[in-house]
């Protein structure tokens, strides 16, 4: 009997696990199995890729390149001071100014520097096509009023010769915005409102103007423009249009270490592209000249109220000197009064120099203690000389240079965390610096003082009218040195005014026509192809590893000792009995060859044959086959007794078109007799054992002396024998059934029967266990299949029990 028990040999199932798995060769088959699905999807890929070309909006790409003049530290001194406090970073500039050109305040500036307030549009394949840069219609607008924002207006049944048009609202946001003010809100009833609009349904003029609650408005033909049958525009959002251009911004620097950047620009028009690329290159550049400028222009306020002050002083002593030599109130000065003279001129201009640096050493240490780090750049360095200081004095105005560009970033935005911490440590280092530059000043200071001293204690020996005329000389050249101090300063920063402020050198662009990147046909095609492709044969795979269930691609190869005696292909047929209703069909030649094998079981010559059709599981065909097996030997001339031995699910006799009242179950229990529940069907020579009534024994009644006396009797009336068996391993009926049988033939189903099933029956038949076992493959597409498997089993005897 066949004992299905998984657990009873464990070699035996360590073997058939290694044999079970799927190999390469078979793997390669049953992939090729579904050629016709990978096929099928590399076209709906192809298919979609055309649909998204055709659909998606096109992105076009412009590129320039810009060199930010960074200016570095100076000396290798700074940059060691700034490493002890963690504060050198050469690429932050760059860094910053790239968040800088991406940041809304910039984007912003972009938009709002041209007539952002409108894109027009036509209608294109599956799409709308940007045509703002070649609309055939202008719209102006109040800006006064609100306008419908961000909702499609649609111009459409233009009429040339009366330059009238219709126009109809759709896709409404239900925002307005007030172009004057900046202003932006929802309105609540504008649904209501487009609703009269487009049922009203008017003809309008070209240049007429058109009101309602929400929009003010008029449109004009332009001259020398081809018309469009239908245009769309709406009305733009400012910030949106900011935050959509930063997005469609990409930076990268141009070479390692360098301080040059590549821009990148993305919009749906070549135009278009190229256009903000140029406007936002411009605005960055305006911007940082406004902000290197405002510094300049405080400083040259400065010197300006300081130079008027000087003049009058120069006035004031010009006059006096004047005065004192028209009096002739001077005598001959000696010449060594000159020369002391001359030498004080000198160290009263050093003593200017001196006071200035401390002045400012002064400032900068006081600067340095506030927490607030502000927006303010230092102002310029005058008189100082020390490199590190002047080094570290640039780097601070350059932080806060930064500061400022990005001061609609939030404190906590961690860009504006590193940026403080950065203006933090210059202001410490600055600290240190200037002290240690203003011990040494005062020093100095002291020392130029003394020199003063000694050479004016020897003036005073000159007479007074000599001595009162070199003092005025005296004051009028200080004074005059200080005011030719402050021309030079003021002439270097009107250069710097008007030259190169922004520190931004604007280099090329990479190509005058802007490179369309998506979507391109081939692309979009290949992608297609290859991702539905890709889908479906993971799909596939999956399906394949994971399966269990046998199919035409199996490898029958590896049951080397089981012997597949037969395939049948699917059936089309609603007919059970096909053997009968289509004899010439391909079911029913399947089924003859069922029939052929037969005799290479038993001799017929012998005597009765005993046929057992069973399968593993429900739903496999053993009811389906021992119908037109028997069907079959009874066409022959043979007398058939076909046996319905499925007590518990009865099917045959529906089939037959017998009655199910008597059966093998009240046989077995002595309730009929043989001649009862034998009957003629309307097939010449087959008759019928149905299996009766359901009984609540089944598997009792088949080990009864009964069933063997009934096995007895037909065999000596009927030449074949053929009994439809419950499946093997639902219950044990088929195993009790075996013990009278001749052949029995095992349904394995296409999808049905696992693999383990087969492996596990291989085992008993290599065990000696089962005699005479063919399995007959069912359900099958492909009939080349049964002949690659061959027939002939080996390893054990074939020959009767």
């Amino acid at each position: 009997m066949l004992n299905y028990n998984y657990q009873k040999d464990n070699d035996h199932f360590e073997e058939q696990e290694e044999e079970s798995s799927i190999s390469l060769n078979e793997l390669i088959n049953k992939l090729f199995g579904y050629w016709k699905l990978f096929v099928f999807s590399i076209i709906i890929g192809i298919a979609v890729g055309v649909f998204a070309y055709f659909y998606t909006t096109p992105k076009y790409e412009a590129k320039a390149m810009l060199l930010l003049n960074v200016e570095d530290d100076g000396s290798n001194a700074l940059k060691s001071l700034q490493e002890l406090v963690s504060s050198y970073n050469p690429r932050l500039m760059y860094e910053n100014e790239v968040v800088v050109m991406k940041s809304n305040l910039l984007c912003l500036r972009t938009i709002k520097s041209y007539d952002y307030e409108i894109s027009y549009y036509k209608p294109y394949f599956f799409k709308k096509k940007d045509i703002t840069f070649s609309s055939p219609i202008q719209v102006i607008f109040d800006d006064e009023k609100w306008q419908l924002l961000n909702t499609e207006f649609i111009l459409y049944d233009v009429d040339e010769v009366s330059q009238t048009y219709r126009l109809k609202i759709k896709k409404s946001s239900g925002n307005i915005y007030n172009y004057s003010t900046h202003e932006k809100k929802i309105f609540t009833e504008i649904k209501n409102e487009i609703d009269k609009f487009n049922k009203y349904d008017k003809k309008y003029i070209f240049g007429q103007w058109i009101e309602s609650p929400f929009f003010r408005i008029r449109i004009e033909k332009k001259s020398g423009v081809e018309s469009e049958n239908e245009i769309i525009f709406k009305f733009n959002d400012p910030y949106e249009l900011a935050l959509k251009l930063s997005s469609n911004l990409k930076f990268s620097p141009t070479a390692k270490e360098s301080s040059g950047v590549d821009i990148t620009m993305y919009s749906d028009t070549p135009e278009k592209t190229q256009f903000l690329l140029k406007k936002h290159i411009e605005e960055y550049q305006k911007l940082g000249n406004e902000i290197k400028t405002e510094n300049i222009i405080k400083t040259l306020n400065f010197i300006n109220a300081e130079l008027v002050k000087l003049q009058d002083s120069l006035r004031t002593l010009e006059t006096k000197i004047q005065r004192m030599r028209a009096g002739n109130l001077l005598i001959n000065a000696a010449e060594q009064g000159r020369q002391f003279f001359l030498k004080l001129q000198e160290l009263d201009k050093k003593d200017y120099e001196h006071r200035m640096i401390d002045k400012f050493l002064r400032y900068l240490i006081s600067s340095s203690d506030v927490t607030e780090y502000g927006l303010s750049t230092a102002p310029h360095a005058s008189g100082i000389s020390d490199p590190v200081l002047l080094s570290l004095i640039n780097q601070l105005n350059q932080l806060k240079i930064q500061r400022r560009k990005l001061g609609d970033l939030s404190e906590n935005n961690p860009l504006i965390r590193q940026l403080n911490e950065q203006i933090k440590s210059t202001l410490q280092l600055i600290r240190i610096n200037a002290e240690n530059l203003l011990k040494n000043n005062e020093e100095a200071l002291k020392q130029n003082t003394a020199k003063i001293r000694e050479i004016e204690s020897k003036l005073a020996e000159i007479p007074g009218l000599e001595l009162g005329m070199l003092s005025v000389e005296r004051n009028y050249k200080i004074i005059e040195n200080i005011y030719n101090f402050f021309l030079y300063k003021k002439s270097e920063l009107e250069i710097s005014l008007n030259f190169n402020k922004s520190g931004i050198l604007f280099i090329d662009y990479y190509s005058f026509e802007p490179i369309k990147k998506s979507p391109k046909l081939f692309s979009n095609v290949t992608i297609g192809g290859t991702f539905f492709f890709t889908i479906s044969f993971l799909f596939v795979f999956l399906r394949i590893i994971s399966k269990t269930t046998i199919d035409e691609i199996t490898n029958f190869k590896r049951f080397n000792h089981l012997n597949f005696i037969a395939q049948i292909p699917h059936s089309k047929y609603s007919e059970p009995n096909v053997v009968i209703s289509y004899p010439q069909s391909i079911v029913a030649e399947s089924l003859r060859i069922i029939r052929s094998k037969i005799p290479f079981y038993k001799n017929p010559e012998e005597g009765c044959i005993t046929v057992l059709v069973t399968s593993f599981i429900p739903g496999e065909g053993k009811s389906f086959v021992s119908l037109n097996l028997a069907s079959l030997l009874a066409l022959g001339g043979k007398k058939v007794l076909l046996i319905g031995g499925d007590m518990r699910k009865p099917k045959l006799y529906e089939e037959l078109k017998v009655k199910n009242d008597v059966g093998l179950s009240t046989f077995l229990s002595g309730h009929s007799t043989i001649d009862e529940v034998i009957r003629h069907t309307f097939i010449e020579n087959l008759y019928f054992l149905s299996s009766g009534p359901i009984p609540p024994n089944p598997s009792e009644l088949l080990i009864t002396k009964k069933f063997t006396e009934l096995i007895t009797t037909v065999k000596e009336r009927f030449e074949y024998i053929v009994i439809d068996s419950p499946p093997i391993l639902a219950v044990n009926d088929a195993n009790e059934l075996m013990n009278y049988s001749d052949i029995n033939f095992m349904i394995a189903r296409k999808n049905v029967t696992q693999i383990s099933f087969l492996k596990n029956l291989e085992y008993k038949l290599i065990k000696n266990q089962l005699k005479n076992v063919g399995v007959i493959l069912n359900d099958f597409d492909a009939l080349e299949t049964i002949y690659s498997i061959g027939f002939q089993p080996t390893g054990y005897d074939n020959g009767k029990k």
